[in-house]
């Protein structure tokens, strides 16, 4: 991961047709990329230093502004002069290390990926990808049979939703969770947006963990089409198929998400998880420690839910 020590920030000194050098944002007009703008920041990082190291992940994207790194997986080594430095450095390979003093350009791609999400919209179509192929396409669809996703989509019943329709509402009871099958929305709390949602999402799963009551809400941004899923199905095919238990901890890491925090564990609350996601190691276990039975089994579930191995310890 990247270490204090190795670099130092500073501000964005590009202009927005500047960042149409990147091919990610070649396409956007220039109040779009004006907003990219205001979520990156430029790092700078000395020579012969792990940006990110193999197995672990960053968030955001990242792309090279100036001076050369190595890669792994694919084995590369990228100048900024370069035709590759087009393209995202990072996600997109394995791990990185500067080869000379460098600067990186990390956007918060959560933040902005909706107005590129937006370009897309109804466009779907023109690259074979619909809400269906990026549902039964998530990590945690490759773990169900062709059976089990027969019978969920069954099960899931439409309901058109206006843009500015409140979806689920921040301390509403829950009963079911949801597929956004058209449209575009923003989860929030409050004023504070936590992330944006594409066709082919599940959102409102939470709740149903955990039994309480809703701990966000999400509103359409546009008119579109929500696919809900009894409560009953949900617990069944998704949630007995990706919360394993065990009686102890193995080889792996530890996740505490309850208080105190304990030493050497990774300590996060499953209402901040999704955005802790690049602290988590693909290729290690992780076991879930901590907090009541619901809150490791809801967060057990997210990590599997991103592709991650994951289990719940029991009391």
């Amino acid at each position: 991961m990247l270490g204090q020590r190795f670099l130092a920030f500073c501000d964005v000194g590009m202009n927005a047709d500047e960042l149409r050098r990147f091919n990610d944002f070649r396409r956007a007009d220039r109040d779009t990329l004006a907003t990219v703008l205001k979520h990156s920041r430029e790092l700078v990082i000395a020579a012969d230093r792990h940006v990110v190291g193999q197995g672990r992940q960053l968030p955001g994207r990242y792309y090279l502004l100036a001076g050369c790194v190595q890669t792994t997986q694919p084995a590369a080594i990228i100048d900024a002069g370069g035709p590759q430095a087009c393209e995202r450095l990072y996600p997109g390979v394995g791990s990185i290390r500067t080869r000379s003093p460098t600067r990186l350009l990390q956007v918060d791609w959560d933040r902005i990926a909706f107005l590129f999400a937006l370009s897309h919209t109804h466009g779907l179509a023109e690259t074979g990808e619909t809400w269906e192929s990026r549902f039964l396409g998530s990590p945690m669809m490759q773990l169900l049979t062709t059976a089990d996703w027969r019978a969920l989509l069954g099960a899931l019943s439409p309901r058109p939703c206006d843009k500015g329709i409140e979806v689920v509402r921040q301390g509403e009871r829950a009963d079911c969770c949801i597929v956004l099958a058209e449209g575009h929305s923003v989860v929030h709390r409050g004023r504070r947006t936590l992330t944006y949602l594409m066709p082919g999402d599940l959102f409102g799963e939470d709740a149903l963990v955990t039994g309480q009551a809703r701990n966000a809400t999400v509103t359409m941004l546009e008119n579109g089409v929500v696919l809900t899923m009894p409560q009953l199905l949900f617990s069944r095919l998704l949630q007995d198929t990706l919360v394993d238990y065990v009686r102890q901890p193995g080889s792996g890491r530890l996740v505490n998400v309850g208080l105190p925090p304990v030493s050497h564990a990774i300590n996060v609350s499953t209402q901040t998880m999704r955005q802790q996601l690049h602290r988590f190691d693909r290729a290690q276990m992780h076991f879930v420690i901590g907090g009541s039975e619901s809150e490791r089994a809801l967060a057990t579930l997210l990590l599997s839910q991103a592709g991650f191995k994951a289990v719940a310890v029991q009391d």
